[in-house]
């Protein structure tokens, strides 16, 4: 709903009940909230950072450094990605691997970041998603639906199953 935040919220007789600042009210089963965040570079002037002006956060080089013995990691970086360009990612795997990449960087071992990092939600018990890439209204949606059907349902036959461990490198035969 444009042009409008959410005033209250309130659950009775199994719905919830959601009144809009233009004083719209609102009986739906469920309420999907989607949050963004805006980085803190309260300390981009004392330090002498610099701020992207186009996506927040701290600029960094492809080694996630911001200057001279100062690497940003996580959400509050905007980096360059050799494939999407610059940009400044909010995901939980993008913090790990930018964090660990970043000390080890910082310990002189100069790798570049070119992760692409995946995301993913869980919207109910049984529908969620996961992707990898950029989130643009502009870009075309494609998706995966898939329903669970009898035979996936069941549980894999001993012919199925993966094996309990792999052969060892001197029994492995190269054809």
């Amino acid at each position: 709903m444009p042009n409008c935040t959410v005033d209250k919220v309130d659950f009775s007789d199994g719905k919830v009940c959601v009144t809009t600042s233009t004083g719209q009210q609102l009986k739906v089963d469920q309420v999907l909230v989607a949050v963004g965040l805006q980085p803190n570079t309260s300390l981009a002037g004392p330090a002498g950072l610099e701020v992207d002006p186009t996506f927040g956060g701290y600029r960094v080089n492809s080694e996630l450094q911001a200057c001279s013995d100062v690497w940003v990691a996580g959400d509050v970086s905007s980096f360059y990605d050799p494939h999407l360009g610059r940009r400044r990612v909010e995901h939980h795997d993008h913090a790990n691997v930018s964090g660990r990449l970043a000390g080890e960087n910082m310990t002189g071992a100069g790798k570049p970041f070119n992760h692409q990092s995946m995301f993913w939600s869980d919207i109910g018990p049984k529908v969620g998603f996961e992707a990898v890439g950029l989130i643009d209204s502009n870009l075309p949606t494609v998706g995966i639906w898939a329903k669970s059907t009898p035979l996936l349902s069941q549980p894999p036959t001993p012919a199925q199953e993966p094996p309990k461990a792999l052969p060892s490198p001197d029994k492995l035969v190269s054809r």
